[in-house]
C-alpha cells in the first residue's frame, strides 16, 4: 500500500503537501508521470524520511508502471 493511500491525485496525503499540489496542477496520478522527477527539489522534503527510497520506487514506478510495482515486491 501507499503511505498516501488514494495517491496523490485522488486527495492522498495532506492539503498543504506541495508534492500533492505540484501533481494535482499538472494533472498528474504521480511523480513518475513528470519528466523532471528525478531532479525534483520538491522530493527533496521526503529524504529525511525515506533516504534515497522513493525516488528509487519512482523510477520503477516509471519503468514498469503503478500496477505492475503494487502487485510486486514492496520496496519501501
Amino acid at each position: 500500500k501507499f503511505r498516501c493511500e488514494k495517491g496523490c491525485r485522488l486527495g492522498g496525503g495532506a492539503g498543504s503537501c506541495q508534492i500533492r499540489q505540484c501533481n494535482e496542477d499538472q494533472n498528474l496520478q504521480g511523480c513518475w508521470q513528470c519528466k523532471k522527477f528525478k531532479y525534483c527539489k520538491k522530493l527533496d522534503t521526503l529524504t529525511s524520511l525515506h533516504g534515497n527510497a522513493h525516488r528509487k520506487n519512482l523510477e520503477k514506478i516509471d519503468k514498469i508502471g503503478i500496477y505492475e510495482f503494487i502487485k510486486g515486491t514492496k520496496h519501501w
